[in-house]
């Protein structure tokens, strides 16, 4: 199960934040799927590594339900049919997810 959510569509609110969008389909999700098989990907950020870097340090404090929850999260930029903003690293996981189910 791989969860895209833009932070254009009601802002950075995954889990355990005030409206947050995704705790109850999470927990769900993860009793059916199991953690292994699952992948939240957040983009529309502004494609900087070192600012992702740090939106994830923080993501992991704030939300930490999204991680205990998903095997493999993810923070992009653009993912859009002209252009894909993605660490190389991050990319490879995603990749290595996807061939590993299918």
């Amino acid at each position: 199960m791989i969860l895209c959510h833009s932070v254009h569509n009601r802002g950075f609110s995954i889990t355990d934040v005030q409206n947050s969008i995704y705790d109850e389909f999470l927990k769900n999700c993860n009793q059916v799927f199991g953690r292994d098989h699952m992948v939240v990907v957040v983009h529309d950020f502004n494609f900087n590594k070192e600012a992702l870097k740090g939106q994830m340090e923080t993501f992991q404090s704030i939300q930490p339900a999204t991680f205990k929850m998903a095997g493999l999260v993810v923070l992009a930029g653009k993912l859009d049919d002209t252009e894909v903003q993605l660490c190389q690293d991050d990319l490879t996981q995603l990749e290595k997810f996807v061939k590993k189910f299918c």
